[in-house]
């Protein structure tokens, strides 16, 4: 292939690459190859190198440029000479990190990148293609492992900052130094620092035959091999030869290679760059003249005078051109366009004779600064160091697919199962192109976690506390909707008309609203959305400051109506209307309000979930979600202040109703439910804000029970002691009743018992059923005194009412007249005593109705 591109260079040839269409017109320079086989030698290859730079082979020609050898502490050794000597020297192959010193190697180019500047292709295709953030590299403790870690490091602080790099090295084994036994022990600590890593891919820089005790280890210890972990190897080559062979289905090294990976970079691929025509251009060396020709430029062994070079058609069939040879072909064009940069720039024919043969750093520069689209793609330089761009550099990535393995006579699967390597993916002109899906380690292509997967705690309120909590709003609830029916239904009732019914239902109302709000302070994203969460945050304020604003004010507007009312010195009839009293609560409201909306507006309240503590990956490990805002502390104390001050008037107005009847101001019982939500607020503001630094549960429960503590003593001691008094006033009621009924009954009895003596008497029956006569003229006259001029004549008498009141009069022997005054007498002192108590009572009810009113 290098003499094929010093065919195209002197013909001018641009079938593969259209730069060298016309060449020989714009470059009078020819070029030729001497080929030096150095057998994988440093000290033959220097020694070679040697004797051409000093002619000492008596060539009539010096050497103007070197191709560097393919392994790199060959080109290492030779370098040092070309430098020297002002040689430039270019590699297809060799990637070691040292290369790259330009004081060491002031004329060392090559056209693939460093194994340090392959960092920024792998992590871009794992953190673009797999969303890969955290990357173990277990590494071989050597140069080239070195550098390719610190490269990959280098890489992911420049580029991808997100991405955590972990590193785990190890120093290279030799079998003649710790014997056989233990030549896989060392694979042992390694991976135990691998794994406690805790990162689910692992990119592997390792030397030939260390791929499979790696994987066998990492099978055993559990990070190969279960679905979980991904492992990618940087040589392909070396991987495939170990990990590819026949194995069992169930052999660790295979189970924990399936689904392996491996990037590495790569000559060139088809229908990328112009390797499709630098192929059919090969393929037509497949003749008698040019195969003789390459026969003569292959390298004497005058050592072994045997020794003939293989140069038949199957070194041109298609599949003979591997990924390299694009390599070799483009360092040779590269060169001669550098050595013919300043001839194709001259503007004059002059210019370009003076320029015609350029020193040896000058063709270095030349060719550093030259650009093109070769078999390999595109060609760039990195002028600093002599590395190839890695933006242009063809990086591939494969997969390990298992399959069957095939018997070599019956071509059928004889049980055994193989790995083969699938190219799934390639990165050509800075950017990636996937080609396949992988199949990882699961047999799925389902993309594994980078770690392993977190259990965070989400502090979510749990349901048990949340069917709690909305418990207790709809006991709340409930009870204040059944108090206020009870209070409508008994709205005629003069102890509720006494205690204001619309008064009790403002109180009622604001309760609803406050136990509505424990059930927005229950919301998480484990029952909501977040706009869901956000629409909670705000309302949970509205509903608390507006029902407590209606409850409280309801009560220090009711107690201030009946002060207005009964602190009158003169005791007139004072006519105060529900509306003489609602400006107080009206305003209270409207500055609640107000203080809502501009909260709502400027700086609304937004569900935020924070982390509380991380991992060692920065990944949260403890979350809370709660409501915030910019300036919501400011908002607070607002609200604070003003409901605060309403608690104040409230207490202060009950204060001064104290000395008025029970019945018409409760200042007794509101100053006990003031005392209890002052108890509560006292208590558990402070455990309100302990809570909201420690966990959501804690800060849930605090407020639900001071919500539900604060609602069910406003509740309790409002309304419970109107019933008791209703209950009493109905039993009194109930009791005059039945004593109105048994006085009627005792008037109807007397009227028969009237109507039945007729003019002359009546008949009473005896004990002993003896009758006896009274004249009719015997009565009691209008003053209750029992008229004597006409004396009773019988004995014994029954009457028919066994009624003690006024009714039948028995009179059964002489001292009945003596009797029946006495008992009159007290029963005219104790009528004249009710008749005052009615007064009394009158003079109370028009009060009364006045407050109704």
């Amino acid at each position: 292939v290098i003499s094929l591109a010093m065919e195209h260079l002197n013909a001018g040839n641009g079938r593969v690459i259209p730069a060298l269409e016309g060449l020989p017109d714009r470059c009078n320079i020819r070029f030729t190859a001497d080929f030096i086989d150095t057998v994988g030698s440093e000290a033959v290859a220097v020694d070679e190198v040697i004797q051409r730079v000093e002619n000492s082979l008596n060539d009539t020609q010096l050497p103007c440029a070197f191709v560097g050898a393919f392994r790199s502490q060959v080109s290492v050794a030779t370098s040092i000479i070309t430098g020297i000597k002002g040689y430039p020297q270019f590699s297809a192959l060799s990637n070691a990190e040292q290369l790259s010193d330009p004081d060491t190697f002031p004329l060392f180019g090559r056209v693939i990148p460093t194994n340090s500047l392959y960092g920024r292709p792998l992590l871009g295709y794992l953190h673009s293609e797999l969303n890969v953030r955290n990357l173990c590299v277990v590494y071989i403790g050597n140069s080239n492992g070195l550098s390719y870690f610190d490269g990959i490091r280098s890489a992911a602080a420049e580029y991808f900052p997100d991405m955590n790099i972990r590193g785990v090295a190890y120093d290279a084994i030799d079998a003649e130094q710790v014997g056989n036994d233990d030549m896989n022990a060392w694979t042992i600590p390694v991976i135990r620092d691998v794994k406690n890593t805790q990162i689910q891919y692992i990119f592997a820089i390792s030397s030939n035959n260390e791929h499979a005790p790696l994987m066998a280890e990492a099978y055993r210890q559990g990070i190969a091999g279960d679905g979980k972990h991904t492992w990618i190897f940087s040589n392909a080559i070396s991987a495939q030869r170990e990990l590819g062979n026949s194995a069992k289905p169930d052999d660790p090294v295979f189970l924990a290679s399936k689904g392996a990976l491996t990037f590495t970079t790569i000559g060139s691929l088809p229908n990328v760059g112009r390797f499709n025509e630098l192929v059919e251009a090969y393929q037509e060396l497949d003749n008698p003249t040019d195969m003789e020709y390459i026969r003569q430029r292959y390298p004497k062994h005058p050592e072994v005078p045997t020794y003939a070079p293989q140069v038949t058609s199957a070194l041109f069939a298609k599949s003979a051109v591997n990924a390299f040879i694009p390599l070799f072909y483009d360092v040779v064009i590269a060169m001669g366009l550098g050595a013919c940069k300043k001839q194709m720039e001259a503007t004059t024919p002059s210019d370009a004779a003076a320029d015609r043969y350029p020193t040896g750093p000058e063709h270095f520069a030349n060719t550093l600064n030259t650009t093109f689209v070769g078999a390999s793609g595109t060609l760039g330089f990195v002028a600093s160091s002599g590395n190839r761009d890695p933006s242009t550099t063809l990086f591939v990535i494969s997969n390990f697919i298992p399959q069957d393995d095939l018997d070599a006579e019956t071509g059928q699967p004889n049980g055994n199962l193989t790995l083969s390597i699938k190219q799934i993916a390639y990165f050509d002109d800075g950017k990636w192109n996937t080609t396949e899906d992988i199949v990882f380690n699961d047999g799925t292509t389902d993309i594994p976690l980078d770690l392993p997967e977190q259990k965070i705690n989400t502090n979510y309120i749990s349901s048990g506390l949340r069917i709690g909590g909305d418990v207790m709003s709809a006991i709340i609830m409930s009870s204040a909707v059944a108090l206020m029916v009870w209070t409508q239904l008994n709205s005629s009732s003069r102890t509720v008309r006494a205690s204001q019914p619309i008064f009790l239902h403002f109180v009622g109302f604001g309760t609803i609203l406050m136990g509505s709000s424990i059930i927005p302070l229950s919301f998480d994203e484990e029952i909501a959305s977040e706009d869901g969460c956000d629409l909670a945050c705000v309302a949970f304020p509205w509903l608390l400051s507006i029902g407590w604003c209606i409850s409280i004010s309801a009560l220090f507007t009711k107690t201030h109506r009946v002060n207005k009312i009964f602190h009158n010195p003169n005791f007139r009839r004072v006519k105060v209307t529900v509306m003489d009293v609602l400006p107080p609560m009206i305003g209270c409201l409207s500055v609640n309000i107000i203080v809502l909306l501009v909260w709502s507006i400027l700086s609304p309240l937004e569900w935020n979930r924070e982390t509380l503590q991380e991992d060692a990956f920065g990944r949260a490990k403890e979350t809370r979600g709660q409501c915030q805002s910019e300036n919501s502390l400011v908002y607070i104390i607002l609200l604070g202040v003003i409901n605060f001050g309403v608690l104040i008037y409230a207490i202060y107005e009950a204060y001064v109703a104290r000395k008025i009847s029970t019945e018409f101001a409760e200042s007794e019982y509101i100053a006990r439910a003031m005392s209890i939500i002052c108890m509560v607020g006292f208590l558990g503001i402070p455990l309100v804000y302990i809570a909201d630094s420690d966990d959501a549960q804690s800060f849930f429960f605090v407020m639900a029970a001071i919500i539900f503590i604060g609602c069910m003593a406003l509740l309790y001691f409002i309304f419970v002691p109107k019933i008791v008094y209703h209950r009493k006033e109905q039993e009194k009621l109930k009791k005059k009743l039945r004593t109105s009924q048994q006085f009627r009954l005792d008037q109807q009895q007397h009227q028969q018992y009237t109507n039945a003596g007729g003019g002359n008497g009546v008949t009473f029956t005896a004990n002993a059923t003896t009758s006896v006569t009274r004249p009719s003229s015997h009565r009691i006259d209008h003053t209750g005194k029992l008229n004597t001029a006409y004396p009773i004549t019988t004995s014994t008498l029954h009457s028919q009412s066994e009624s003690s009141d006024v009714g039948a009069v028995v009179m059964e022997h002489p001292k009945l007249k003596e009797s029946l005054e006495l008992k009159y007498k007290l029963l005219k002192k104790h009528v004249h005593g009710m008749q005052s108590k009615i007064q009394d009572m009158e003079q109370i009810i028009t009060s009364s109705n006045t407050m109704e009113d």
